[in-house]
């Protein structure tokens, strides 16, 4: 049987890296999937307990992400702000965020109110969604979010002489306390349904707790694995039985 050439070595060699490296993103989609279904499984059996209703000193200072809420007080419009960069059947907008003063409590919780067109985005034109008086609010429970390691992408930090941030692009509870004189919660009350009746803002608790394409990816690298592994090995018995017949000839 001739000898393969320096060429096909390579090429083998190539060859048996693709498929490796192939097979091995595979496996780590499917590492990602078993981290997803754990995770959901989590946050499904936190959706499953009892309503907590924030109503005095006694809430758990910890573990209310994912709890389904009910708060009962006076919203603070002075603390407002809005999360940027948020759609609604396409259309751009932002999500009108603010600060409930609890009944029974010294502190406030945060709670996103839906969304708003940009339009009505401007501390001026949401004066018309003011609520006065006591309100009740229901709703999900989400943890604050990190802001991103890439400086340009993260809310810009605020000094003890700069005013306020109106606008944020992540609802980071540690930077949003540093800009309000009282104690918020440690969770921020996605409504989820509109509060007082109103048309706007528009509620958007989606809990996406789906598996993802995760699957589908390891599907996919599995079978660039074997286009490459069973590609390659049909190339190099082609290419060595060429070999051999000009070498027989």
């Amino acid at each position: 049987m001739r000898r393969l050439g320096l060429g096909q070595w390579g090429f083998a060699c190539l060859t048996l890296a693709v498929g490796a490296l192939c097979i091995r993103l595979g496996l780590w989609q499917l590492d990602r999937l078993n981290q997803r279904q754990q995770r959901n499984a989590e946050i499904q059996s936190e959706l499953d307990r009892p309503i907590v209703d924030l109503v005095s000193e006694a809430v758990p200072p910890e573990g209310l992400a994912y709890r389904r809420l009910r708060a009962r007080g006076v919203f603070d419009p002075t603390h407002e702000i809005v999360l940027s960069n948020r759609s609604y059947s396409g259309q751009a907008g932002v999500h009108l965020v603010t600060p409930l003063r609890l009944d029974g409590m010294d502190a406030a919780v945060l709670v996103d109110r839906g969304w708003i067109s940009a339009s009505q985005a401007s501390s001026e034109a949401r004066v018309g969604l003011a609520l006065s008086g006591t309100v009740e609010v229901v709703g999900l429970g989400r943890p604050s979010q990190d802001e991103p390691s890439i400086a340009m992408l993260a809310d810009p930090t605020r000094g003890p002489d700069t005013p306020a941030i109106d606008s944020w692009r992540f609802l980071n509870l540690p930077g949003i306390q540093a800009q309000v004189s009282y104690r918020l919660l440690p969770v921020i009350l996605e409504v989820s349904q509109p509060v007082g009746g109103q048309p706007l803002p528009k509620p958007q608790t989606e809990l996406d707790l789906s598996d993802g394409p995760h699957l589908s990816y390891a599907i996919q690298w599995f079978a660039f694995a074997a286009i490459a592994l069973l590609g390659g090995g049909a190339w190099l018995v082609r290419s060595a039985r060429s070999g051999r017949e000009r070498t027989q000839a």
